[in-house]
């Protein structure tokens, strides 16, 4: 009897780690960074992930106190136009700038908003119009937090609860605890 509600608790502890793991695997981020053109060197696009276009990529994007800063590497002198895409949820004029690139990096800042934590701009070239979305910091926890993390901290906290069962229900089968304990 004692040994069948052991084996019985282990169960349930195990049917708990399995799906929480499952799920923490739906919401994987699946992307993948353009490789460098015939053109193109590592040395020229070192930090540079996001492709714009043939000529253009970002190497580094920010938003901090309403303003969105962006790097973007250009291949050739070339007109964009940047929007912030966050001010269309609210209404009303867009900022928006215009600015010449020059061949090399270029440190354009645009004002803008911020809606559900994030903030974005859109950049127009010649060829292509594109949206960034910029995260901007939590002030609470410092992050980027991808998939990863998501697993870790889901395995871990249901490795936790299964092992505070097992224990407990070791103690109660050895005669250690006359009662079961409440353990969540």
């Amino acid at each position: 009897m004692i040994r069948s509600i052991f084996i019985a608790l282990v169960l349930v502890a195990a049917a708990l780690v399995i799906p929480t793991a499952a799920a923490a695997q739906e919401g994987f981020d699946n992307t993948t960074v353009a490789p460098a053109t015939d053109n193109e060197t590592a040395d020229d696009l070192s930090g540079c992930d996001v492709r714009v276009d043939r000529h253009t990529r970002i190497c580094e994007s920010s938003f901090e106190d309403g303003r969105s800063t962006l790097v973007i590497r250009s291949n050739i002198t070339q007109d964009v136009d940047l929007l912030d895409m966050g001010s269309f949820t609210s209404g009303g004029v867009v900022p928006e700038k215009s600015v010449r690139l020059k061949e090399g990096r270029n440190r354009i800042s645009l004002s803008g908003q911020k809606v559900n934590g994030k903030a974005g701009v859109s950049i127009s070239t010649e060829h292509v119009t594109f949206s960034h979305i910029i995260n901007t910091r939590s002030t609470l926890i410092g992050g980027p937090f991808g998939a990863r993390d998501v697993q870790v901290a889901a395995l871990s906290g249901a490795l936790s609860v299964s092992l505070i069962v097992v224990i407990q229900s070791i103690r109660y089968v050895t005669g250690r605890t006359v009662e079961p304990e409440r353990i969540a």
